[in-house]
């Protein structure tokens, strides 16, 4: 690992879980090569899901909660 991918590092783990989250999907988005149909897809899901959340049939869970959860769950 060079100096400068490992200061990125260092700072990358100090982010909370939810901006870790949102470096993370960025990474791999550039790694990949997503089809259309793929991107449509997710684009189509996320919109309902935003829908729902907007019109109140579901509630949003702070990220740190999420894994904290996750992390018990796994002890």
């Amino acid at each position: 690992m060079t100096k400068q991918t490992q200061s990125i590092l260092d700072e990358a783990v100090k982010l909370p879980a939810a901006e870790k989250l949102l470096l993370v999907e960025g990474i791999l988005t550039s790694l990949s090569t997503l089809d259309e149909d793929w991107n449509k897809a997710w684009s189509l899901e996320a919109a309902a899901r935003m829908a729902e959340f907007n019109a109140g049939k579901v509630e949003a869970i702070d990220a740190d909660d999420v894994f904290a959860e996750l992390e018990a769950s796994l002890r």
